[in-house]
């Protein structure tokens, strides 16, 4: 039983950290990623849940541009509202949005 909660605990600071590292990122898919990898670890992890809310109010002080980042976001759309590219496996034609 140990040994279980010893490598779940691992796992969850391998998520964390990775995570941690991803809101670093250039791009903007990844940083979101990484915000929403973030809500899952502290809804997995309660004694994570504060820890976690911290970083994402210290990553806010830093980064947040009132005003400039929501001009810079209005003149590309995220990566999620692209078309994508590639076909859908469960049919012989173009996936659509």
């Amino acid at each position: 039983m140990l040994t279980q909660r010893v490598r779940w605990r691992a796992q969850v600071t391998e998520r964390f950290t990775r995570a941690i590292d991803q809101l670093g990122s250039e791009k903007l898919d990844v940083r979101i990623g990484a915000v929403y990898a973030l809500e899952q670890i502290a809804r997995d992890s309660a004694e994570l849940h504060w820890p976690i809310t911290e970083v994402l109010k210290a990553y806010l002080r830093e980064h947040a541009q009132p005003g400039r980042d929501l001009e810079a976001a209005a003149g590309e759309p995220c990566s999620c509202a692209r078309r994508p590219t590639t076909r859908n496996r469960h049919r012989d034609r173009p996936a659509t949005v």
